[in-house]
């Protein structure tokens, strides 16, 4: 029987702490790779994990990147970083909207230990900030375009690369984006520009054809349950089990239950109870661990090791200190084989600069601090508790389905660990007198996201898929802004406001959806503005609003000319509205009143495009027409 043409699949696992990428090739040309590959994970395909991030053929790579100048000719990125420069970690958890009380707090703080700020650290970096003044997204992109050059080049297309640039030139490409369960469409949003920005689109996969998102749980359970199968005592799952999975990464802990609905050919799951997440990860862990130096070494000799304060050492996304990242390193190999023992000591050795630090009765002496078993527990502590009540959670709502649990799997790096790994195995077979499960070996643990990924993406069912696409215009209102010499340079688009009597700067651009935004199959994208209309008793009061839109990559800003369209208009009448549902406002002249319409409009675009006004509950009008 021929086989159909080629397809690659990639499986894209952007990390908290570390990332990586599986990929196979399937149709006629899967010989290319098979031959090499080390596995059947699905007749007739090979998954294939990147192992050549390091020397040490790990199948992922550290969520890293420093901007300091590089002192022995290092990358600067995931496992090769200088010792002297500062690097940028944990910029994935960033990407979701913080509390705003929390920032306000974290930059009162930050602002505090800023007291010890040192300049001879620029001037030791030869003139160079040791990191940007860069969002969130900007230092993903740029991570995630080191890491999609590596790939390209080292594993598909370079000297050593298994599918070569002309066959990779005409092979369609689908790329399988796993993302947290309780990650939101604006973080959703972040990453597909990051990803998307840095190379994984057509400038290096010309046939790219569809981005589809995926849970990381329901990524990974699809490889775990795989990998268990082949292990002696498994006992082989069966159309009907459910499975609650948890998938406990370096940033966050997310879990998700699932029914067998189908085993031979595909594995089939569906999903049967709303998943859940939670900021559990490894990372907190390494946070559990910073308070607890901060608390042995005092507040002022912490800020000496971190180079800032505690606050600022553990925001979402941090610069990590050269000193601290070496005591890190350490922590790295304590956290991965502790066991759990009480009697458990561990010394790290403080840098130079604080071998004069004695506080015996802290465990620090002799230029160590001493960590105990008692720390370990306490460092643990918040992600160990925070996995099991996740998990019971889930269990609880499978069994108010009137179903039960057969089995609990397990995967991620910080699956890796005995000790959280045995403390829920325990607590949960205690309580529930459920097994849990995770595969054998580390590393196909640890990679079970991104193997997953691809068999999410090799599924002959697609109903189910959720594509992520950019948008192909920019879409926009003209409005009037308050005057800002600052902001805007065309003084002859200003004018007085009649009924305020300020200035203002009319027809200014306002977008509501750019060019390249994410576009989610399932729901499209939706964003709206807030704009107030004015008029005296005595005035008409019916008004129309055009949307507006353009094909610039970059949406243009300000005041604009003939670089865009109509593309719908609304037309509405505010008389239909009772006057005192407006506000009542006194003129400029302080003799007339004058009204104020506060109106919402709203854009959906979505297979087709949707523009209407609101006020309050009121729908006063809306236009559809498609999307091009």
């Amino acid at each position: 029987m021929s086989l159909a043409g080629n397809r690659l699949i990639i499986g894209l696992d952007y990390g908290t702490t570390h990332s990586g990428i599986s990929y196979a090739l399937v149709g006629r040309d899967q010989h290319v790779i098979n031959a090499n590959a080390s596995r059947n994970d699905q007749p007739g395909a090979n998954i294939i994990n990147v192992t050549s991030w390091s020397r040490t053929n790990a199948p992922k790579i550290p969520s890293v990147i420093s901007y300091a100048p590089a002192d022995g000719h290092e990358a600067q990125w995931g496992a090769e970083t200088s010792r002297t420069g500062i690097e940028m970690i944990w910029t994935k958890l960033q990407l979701e909207e913080q509390d705003r009380l929390d920032e306000l707090d974290l930059l009162l703080k930050a602002l505090d230990g800023m007291a010890n700020l040192n300049l001879n650290a620029i001037v030791g970096s030869r003139g160079l900030p040791s990191y940007p003044a860069k969002e969130p997204v900007g230092i993903v992109t740029d991570y995630l375009s080191r890491l999609c050059a590596h790939f390209v080049d080292k594993e598909l297309t370079g000297g050593h690369g298994r599918i070569g640039l002309h066959l990779l030139r005409r092979t369609p490409v689908d790329i399988v984006l796993t993302c947290p369960i309780e990650w939101s469409d604006s973080a959703k949003a972040q990453t597909f520009h990051a990803i998307t920005r840095a190379g994984f689109d057509k400038k290096y996969f010309p046939r790219l054809n569809e981005i589809i998102l995926a849970s990381e749980p329901e990524a990974a359970v699809l490889f775990v349950l795989k990998s268990i199968q082949h292990e002696d005592d498994a006992a082989p799952v069966k159309v009907g089990d459910c499975i609650v999975h948890c998938d406990a990464g370096g940033g966050t802990v997310d879990v998700g239950s699932f029914r067998i609905k189908q085993v031979e050919p595909d594995l089939v799951l569906e999903d049967i109870c709303l998943g859940a997440g939670k900021k559990a990860g490894a990372t907190f862990v390494d946070r559990g661990f910073l308070r607890v130096l901060w608390n042995k070494l005092g507040a002022e000799n912490y800020e000496v090791l971190a180079g800032g304060t505690l606050e600022t050492s553990i925001g979402s996304h941090s610069a990590r200190s050269p000193e601290l990242a070496s005591i890190m390193e350490d922590w790295e190999e304590e956290k991965r084989s502790y066991n759990g023992q009480a009697d458990h000591e561990k010394d790290f050795y403080l840098p130079r600069k604080l071998h004069h630090l004695e506080r015996p009765e802290h465990g620090v002496c002799d230029g160590r601090v001493r960590i105990t078993g008692h720390d370990l527990r306490e460092a643990f502590k918040f992600s160990i508790d925070s996995t099991i009540e996740l998990i019971t959670g889930q269990i609880g709502q499978v069994e108010c389905l009137g179903w039960g649990v057969k089995l609990v799997t397990l995967s991620g790096g910080f699956a890796r660990s005995d000790y959280l790994f045995n403390e829920v195995k325990h607590e949960i077979y205690r309580t529930r007198g459920i097994h849990i499960r995770k595969p054998i070996d580390d590393n196909d643990c640890w990679a079970a996201v991104a193997r997953g990924a691809v068999l999410y993406g090799l599924k002959h069912d697609t109903s189910r898929f959720i594509y992520m696409r950019a948008c192909l215009r920019n879409y926009g209102m003209r409005v009037s802004q308050q005057f800002s010499a600052f902001k805007h340079s065309a003084r002859r688009t200003t004018y007085q406001d009649p009924f305020d009597g300020n200035t203002k700067a009319g027809d200014q651009m306002v977008w509501l959806i750019k060019r390249g935004d994410l576009i989610l199959s399932n729901k499209g994208n939706y964003s709206s503005v807030h704009i107030c209309r004015r008029f005296g008793a005595d005035d008409n009061r019916f008004f129309t609003t055009a949307l507006l839109a353009n094909d610039d990559d970059e949406a243009p800003e300000g005041h604009l000319h003939n670089e865009t369209n109509e593309v719908a208009r609304l037309r509405y009448d505010l008389s239909v509205i009772p006057e005192r549902d407006f506000d009542r406002m006194r003129m400029s002249n302080g003799r007339n009143w004058y009204y104020q319409a506060n109106l919402t409009f709203h854009l959906l675009v979505h297979a087709d495009v949707q523009f209407w006004v609101t006020f309050g509950e009121n729908e006063l009008a809306r236009v559809t027409f498609p999307y091009v």
